[in-house]
C-alpha cells in the first residue's frame, strides 16, 4: 500500500486484512473540521467486484494530503438503479465512543501522557506522540467515553488530537492517538487579493456587548446563590447612555456548590472580558494554488495558520487566520474548499510598524556584517582605484565622494552606498518633468473625452448620413417612420432611440389600444410581457374573439392589476389558450371570470383547499420565507418524489437555529377562536452514527401591529427517538388561534440544541387547512360527475351513488351503496360481468355490511364460497373453506372465544409432511418428521446455501443458522452462554462416539502452544502474529519434557525471551496465556436471573 496512490482501499471490520481495491471512483469529499467532525464520501459502480465489500460496517483507507493514511468507517451505502453506489464514511477514531464506558471519578496528578493511557486502555488505539505541558487533575463529573475523554484531556492541557494509522505491507498495524501543541503549522503562506483570494467580508455584531455583568453561583442546598457584580469603566464610555450601563446576569456552567466568591468573580470577569468589544467575522473565499504549475510550495493543509491581505479593502485589512475546515477530492487534486477561522486583524499602522523593526534589525544585521567584513581593510583615498582590490576605494572624482569595493563576477568596482536620489526612493528632476508631462497628457485626454461625450453638437437632419461625421456627431435620420436619432462613435451610426415595438419598454394603455384593433395575427409568441401592459389595460373591445392564444402569453405575463373586472369572457380566448404557466399566481380572481365561463373538464383535481402556496417547492422555494439559517431546494434520490426537488435544510457547520416561515411574508388572515390543521411529510438526512437538532412545528401569530404572539400548537420531535430517521414520516399539527391574534405563518424550525449536533432534514407535501366543529374543510366539485385518470388507460367515474373503474379502456367493476335490511346498510363491489344490484343476488359480487359482516361472492352458484367474516354463532371465526366444507389451500383455521387475542392458530395439513412454506426468494419450509411421540418439526431450507438469522430491533445480527450442503454451522455474533457443560463429540476406536468438555476459566482467555528445541543458552521465542493479535499482555509457562530447566526472562507484546540452564538441549512446550482484546475486565460475571431477563425483555 502507497500513500502516493489514488486509489481505496476496503478492509475487513474485524481483521483489518485488505479485501479489495477501488480506483474507479468520482464524487469524492474528504471533510474535516477542528470540532472533530471528519467523513469521506464517495461514489462508484455496484456491480465490480469489490462492490460486495461496500457494507457490514468495513474500512477504507485513503492516502493523506502528506504520506500519511487515514482510516474510516462505512456507515450507510445508497445503491441507485444506474449500477452506482453513494458510500457515506465516518472516521474510525470516532468508534472510541462505543468502546468502553468510563465513569465518574477524579484523576489526580495526570500528565498529557498518563491521561492518555487511562482514556485509551483497553481499545484498540495507543498513545503516540504526546507533547508534555504540566500536571493536571481532572474531574470526570458524568459518565463518559474514551473519544470525549480525549478531547477534555486536549482541552485541559490545551493541546489539540491528531489521529492517525500506520500500515505495513497490507495491512493496518498500530492506531494512534497524538497529543500537540497544535495541528498544522506556518507554512509562510500568504493570501493576496488578484491572486488567490477571491473576496473577503467582515461582519462586525454589537448584540452582544455589555458593559457591567451580575455574576450568580450555583444555587446551595438552602437554596441560596452567591452574587457578584462586575464593570468595565471602559467599555461604559465607549457604550453605555447617559452613564447607564448595559448589564446582563451571568451564570458559570458550573455544579459546584462550594464556589467561592473569588472564584465566580474570577469567572464573571473573564466573561465580561470577552463581551466589552464587538464581535467581528468574516467570510473569506479563497483560492488553493497549490496544483497549478510552478506553485507546488503554496500549499495550506488542514489547521494551517495563514495570512490575507486584501489593501483594496476600506480601509485595507490585514488578518492572521487559520484553517478550521477543508474538504477536498483525492479524484481531483485542484478541488479543494477551506473554511477559516480564529481570525486576528491588524490595522494598517501595525503592520507598517511589524515591516519597519523587522527592516531596522536587517539593517543592523547587515552593518554589523558589512562592518565585519571591512573593518581590518585599507580605505585607499584617490581619484583612481588601489592596485590592491582587497583594499576600499573611496572615489574622490564625484561629489559627494563614493566608497567602492571591488567584485570579483562584475570584475569591476562597484559602490556600496547610494549617490542617486532613485537609488533610496526619491524623485528625480527628469522623474519630475516626466510625471509633470503625463499629468498634462491625462488632462487633454479627459478634455477632449467631456467635449466628445458632453458638449453640444449640431444635430444633421436628413434621409442620408453627413460626411466627414466627428465623433459625438449626431444624425436626426427622417429615412425612416418613424425618424430615429442617430451618433457617430468613430465606426457607424448608432441608434439612440426606438423605432420598432420590440425595443420598447415602456406601457401600453388602455387609451393607446382602439377597438378590435388585437387579433390573433398582430401578436407573435410571447409578444404580451407583464411590462408592456399598464392597470386595467385589457378589457373586452380591445381584444377580438379568440385572438389571444397561447403561444402570444409570455409566462406570468398577465397579473391581476392588467384585467379589468368581468372583461374575460368564454369567446376572447382561444381553445387551450391558458395555460398554468401564463397566469402569474394571484392573478385571475372571481370578478376577472364571468360565470359558467370555466367548466369541469379545465379542472384538475387536487389540493383545492390546501392553504400552502407551493406546498411541493416546484423549481423554487418561493414563496415561503428563510427567516434564519440556510435553506434550499435538492433533487435526488433522498426526494420525496423521485425526480422532484424537496425542501433541504442544511446547516451543520452554521450553528444556532434555522427557521422557514411558509407562505413567506405573505401570512395568513385569522381570528381569535379558529382552528388549523396542518400536515408535512420530513425526512431526518445524514451519515448513520449521528445526532440531530430537533424538530419543531408552530404557527406562529403576530398582532394587528405585526407584533410577535405566540407560536401556537408548537410540538417538538427527536429524531431517532419520536421520528425514524433516514426515511420519509408524515408529521401533524393541531392548534388554536390565540386572543389578540391577526395573522398567523406556519413555521418549520431546527432548534439548536448542541454544536456537535446535525440540522440536516428534507422537507415536502406540506398541506393546511381550517378546521370546524373538529373536522377539517375541504372543497366540493358542483359537477354531476366527475373523471380520475383523464380518459384512459386508467380512470374512474365518481357519480352520487356508485364509482365505476375501467383499466385499458374496459369496464372493471364497481362500487354502489344499498340496504340489506332495515338495520343494516351495504356497499356492493361488482365484477364486469355483473349488474344486479339486489342484496339477495349472490352472484358476482361482494358486500360490505354495516355491522363488521363483510362477504365475497363468485360468480356462479356451483363454485367455491369464500366466508370471510359471519357474526352468526361463531363470532369470531375466520376460515377459508369451499362449498363443501373443506379446507382451501392446506387449510388455516382460527377457532374463535371469548378473547379473539389469546386462541391459536393450528396448522393441520391435510396430507404429506409440509405444513407451511415460506416462498420468499430462496424459499423455507416448516415440516414434520417422524410419527407418534418421536415427531419432530423442522424447519428444511430448499435451496443450498441457505441462511437463517435472528436478529435484534436494530436489525444486528444475534445468531445466523448455516444449512449448507457443505459446511455451514451455526455462528453466534454476541455472548454465548449455557446453563450446562460445553462438550465436543468425538468417534473414538474402541468406545464408540465420546464427550469431551471445553476448559473452564474465571475469565475470558486464548491459549497457544509454542514446542521447540533449544540449546544452552537465551532465545527469543517469537509468538505466533495472529495469535498475538487477538490477546492483550500474556503469561507464558515453559515445560520441559526432558528433565531440563527452563526460566522465562522478559517478555514483549510479539516475543518472549528463555534461558536454557545446563549444558544440554532442551525440547520445550511454551503454553501462553493471554487476555482476549475487549474483554480484559470480564472475571465470573454475575449471571442475570429468569426474573431479570423477562423484565428486560419488556
Amino acid at each position: 500500500m502507497s500513500p502516493s496512490e489514488t486509489v481505496i482501499h476496503i478492509t475487513d471490520h474485524q481483521t483489518d486484512v485488505i479485501l479489495d481495491t477501488i480506483s474507479d471512483f468520482w464524487d469524492d469529499t474528504h471533510l474535516k473540521q477542528l470540532n472533530g467532525v471528519e467523513t469521506f464520501d464517495f461514489t462508484t459502480f455496484s456491480d465490480e467486484s469489490y462492490s460486495e465489500h461496500l457494507a457490514d460496517r468495513n474500512r477504507i483507507v485513503i492516502p493523506g494530503e502528506d504520506g500519511e493514511f487515514l482510516e474510516f468507517i462505512i456507515e450507510e451505502v445508497i445503491q441507485h438503479s444506474d449500477r452506482t453506489k453513494a458510500v457515506y464514511a465516518s472516521a474510525s477514531y470516532l468508534e472510541l465512543k462505543k468502546q468502553k464506558v468510563i465513569e465518574p471519578q477524579t484523576l489526580s496528578g495526570q500528565t498529557p501522557q498518563s491521561a492518555v493511557d487511562f482514556a485509551l486502555s483497553n481499545t484498540e488505539w495507543r498513545p503516540g506522540i504526546i507533547t508534555f505541558t504540566n500536571i493536571r487533575t481532572i474531574h470526570i463529573e458524568n459518565h463518559t467515553n474514551p473519544y470525549n475523554l480525549l478531547r477534555k484531556i486536549a482541552s485541559e492541557f490545551d493541546l489539540e488530537l491528531r489521529f492517525r494509522v500506520e500500515i505495513d505491507h497490507y495491512r493496518i498495524i498500530g492506531r494512534y492517538v497524538d497529543l500537540i501543541e497544535q495541528v498544522g503549522e506556518w507554512r509562510g503562506r500568504e493570501i493576496v487579493f488578484g491572486k488567490d483570494l477571491l473576496g473577503i467580508e467582515r461582519k462586525e455584531k454589537t448584540d452582544q456587548v455589555v458593559t457591567a455583568l451580575i455574576g450568580l453561583g450555583p444555587e446551595r442546598e438552602d437554596g441560596t446563590r452567591l452574587e457578584v457584580f462586575v464593570e468595565d469603566l471602559d467599555a461604559l464610555q465607549r457604550w453605555g447612555r447617559g452613564g447607564r450601563h448595559l448589564i446582563e446576569v451571568y451564570e458559570p456552567e458550573s455544579t459546584d456548590q462550594d464556589m467561592t466568591e473569588s472564584r465566580l468573580r474570577e469567572l464573571t470577569e473573564n466573561e465580561l472580558e470577552k463581551r466589552v468589544n464587538a464581535i467581528v467575522e468574516y467570510e473569506v473565499n479563497i483560492s488553493d494554488v497549490e496544483n497549478v504549475p510552478e506553485l507546488e510550495n503554496e500549499q495550506i493543509r488542514f489547521g494551517d495558520t495563514i495570512r490575507i491581505k486584501d489593501e483594496k479593502f476600506s480601509p485595507p485589512l490585514y488578518l492572521e487566520a487559520r484553517v478550521h475546515t477543508q474538504e477536498r477530492s483525492l479524484r481531483d487534486r485542484s478541488r479543494k474548499r477551506v473554511v477559516l477561522g480564529d481570525f486576528t486583524e491588524y490595522t494598517e499602522e501595525e503592520v507598517r510598524a511589524i515591516w519597519k523593526q523587522l527592516r531596522q534589525q536587517i539593517q543592523q544585521k547587515i552593518s554589523r556584517a558589512e562592518l565585519s567584513e571591512y573593518a581590518e581593510r585599507k580605505i585607499h583615498r584617490s581619484a583612481s582605484p588601489p592596485e590592491n582590490t582587497e583594499h576600499l576605494w573611496l572615489d574622490i572624482t564625484t561629489i559627494p565622494n563614493v566608497l567602492k569595493r571591488y567584485d570579483e563576477e562584475e570584475n569591476d568596482w562597484v559602490k556600496i552606498t547610494p549617490t542617486r536620489a532613485d537609488e533610496v526612493g526619491a524623485e528625480t528632476p527628469d522623474g519630475a518633468q516626466e510625471k509633470a508631462d503625463q499629468a498634462e497628457e491625462n488632462a487633454k485626454i479627459y478634455s477632449e473625452n467631456f467635449t466628445i461625450n458632453y458638449a453640444q453638437k449640431q444635430i444633421t437632419s436628413s434621409p442620408t448620413p453627413p460626411e466627414n461625421p466627428e465623433i459625438g456627431d449626431l444624425w436626426f435620420d427622417n429615412s425612416t417612420e418613424p425618424p430615429t436619432f442617430r451618433r457617430w462613435n468613430g465606426l457607424e451610426w448608432e441608434k439612440l432611440s426606438a423605432s420598432s415595438f420590440e425595443e420598447l419598454e415602456g406601457m401600453i394603455d388602455k387609451e393607446q389600444l382602439p377597438d378590435r384593433v388585437i387579433d390573433a395575427t398582430k401578436l407573435a409568441i410571447d409578444a404580451v410581457q407583464a411590462e408592456n401592459l399598464a392597470e386595467n389595460s385589457v378589457y373586452a373591445e380591445a381584444i377580438q374573439a379568440e385572438a389571444v392564444g397561447a403561444q402570444a402569453i409570455a409566462a406570468n405575463a398577465i397579473l391581476a392589476k392588467h384585467i379589468a373586472a368581468g372583461e374575460v369572457t368564454a369567446n376572447h380566448l382561444a381553445a387551450d389558450a391558458v395555460t398554468a404557466n401564463a397566469i402569474a399566481a394571484g392573478a385571475i380572481l372571481s370578478e376577472h371570470i364571468a360565470s359558467k365561463s370555466i367548466t369541469t373538464d379545465k379542472l384538475m383535481v387536487g389540493n383545492l383547499d390546501n392553504m400552502i402556496d407551493n406546498p411541493n417547492f416546484i423549481d423554487s422555494i418561493e414563496p415561503h420565507h428563510v427567516f434564519m439559517g440556510r435553506w434550499g431546494l435538492l433533487t435526488g434520490e433522498q426526494s420525496f418524489v423521485q425526480g422532484k426537488p424537496s425542501l433541504e435544510c442544511d446547516a451543520e457547520e452554521l450553528g444556532g437555529e434555522q427557521r422557514i416561515y411558509l407562505n413567506g411574508d405573505h401570512t395568513i388572515e385569522v381570528q381569535p377562536g379558529e382552528r388549523y390543521y396542518m400536515t408535512v411529510w420530513v425526512r431526518p438526512s445524514g451519515p448513520s452514527g449521528v445526532t440531530w437538532n430537533r424538530l419543531n412545528l408552530a404557527f406562529r401569530c403576530e398582532d394587528a401591529n405585526g407584533n410577535y404572539l405566540a407560536f401556537a400548537g408548537s410540538q417538538t420531535w427527536k429524531p431517532g427517538v419520536d421520528i425514524p430517521v433516514r426515511q420519509w414520516t408524515q408529521l401533524s399539527l393541531i392548534a388554536d388561534i390565540p386572543a389578540g391574534a391577526v395573522t398567523m405563518a406556519p413555521t418549520i424550525r431546527v432548534l439548536d440544541d448542541d454544536a456537535n449536533n446535525i440540522s440536516h432534514y428534507l422537507f415536502d407535501a406540506v398541506n393546511m387547512r381550517r378546521m370546524v366543529d373538529g373536522n377539517i374543510i375541504t372543497g366540493t366539485l358542483d359537477a354531476g360527475q366527475v373523471t380520475i385518470g383523464g380518459t384512459g388507460p386508467t380512470r374512474a367515474h365518481l357519480g352520487v351513488d356508485n364509482i365505476e373503474f375501467y383499466r385499458n379502456n374496459n369496464y372493471t367493476g364497481q362500487v354502489t351503496t344499498a340496504q340489506y335490511d332495515n338495520n343494516r346498510d351495504q356497499i356492493l363491489v361488482h365484477s364486469p360481468n355483473q349488474s344486479a344490484l339486489a342484496a339477495s343476488d349472490e352472484v358476482g359480487w361482494g358486500s360490505l355490511y354495516k355491522g363488521a359482516f363483510v362477504e365475497a361472492h363468485n360468480t356462479s352458484n356451483n363454485a367455491n364460497v369464500n366466508l370471510i367474516a359471519y357474526n352468526g354463532s361463531r363470532v369470531s371465526e375466520f376460515s377459508i373453506s369451499a362449498t363443501d366444507g373443506a379446507a382451501l389451500f392446506g387449510g388455516l383455521t382460527v377457532y374463535g372465544g371469548q378473547s379473539v387475542f389469546y386462541d391459536p392458530i393450528i396448522v393441520e395439513p391435510l396430507s404429506g409432511t409440509t405444513a407451511l412454506r415460506l416462498n420468499i426468494e430462496r424459499a423455507w419450509e416448516f415440516r414434520s418428521y417422524g410419527t407418534g411421540s418421536a415427531t419432530e418439526l423442522g424447519l428444511k431450507a430448499l435451496t443450498a446455501q441457505k441462511n437463517f438469522s435472528i436478529r435484534n430491533s436494530d436489525d444486528q445480527r444475534i445468531v445466523d443458522f448455516r444449512a449448507y450442503t457443505s459446511g455451514g454451522g451455526m455462528y453466534v455474533y454476541r455472548d454465548f452462554t449455557v446453563a450446562g457443560s460445553k462438550s465436543a463429540v468425538v468417534e473414538t476406536e474402541n468406545y464408540g462416539k465420546r464427550l469431551m468438555y471445553a476448559l473452564e476459566t474465571p475469565d475470558s482467555r486464548f491459549m497457544d502452544v509454542i514446542e521447540t528445541t533449544l540449546e544452552p543458552g537465551e532465545h527469543w521465542i517469537e509468538l505466533n502474529p495472529m495469535f498475538a493479535e487477538t490477546i492483550n499482555g500474556y503469561s507464558v509457562f515453559p515445560i520441559t519434557q526432558d528433565g531440563g530447566r527452563v526460566q522465562v526472562l522478559e517478555r514483549e507484546p510479539k516475543r518472549f525471551k528463555l534461558r536454557v540452564i545446563g549444558e544440554k538441549q532442551v525440547d520445550v512446550a511454551c503454553w501462553v496465556y493471554g487476555k482476549r482484546i475487549g474483554h480484559e475486565e470480564k472475571y465470573m460475571e454475575k449471571v442475570k436471573e429468569e426474573d431479570e431477563l423477562e423484565h428486560n425483555e419488556h
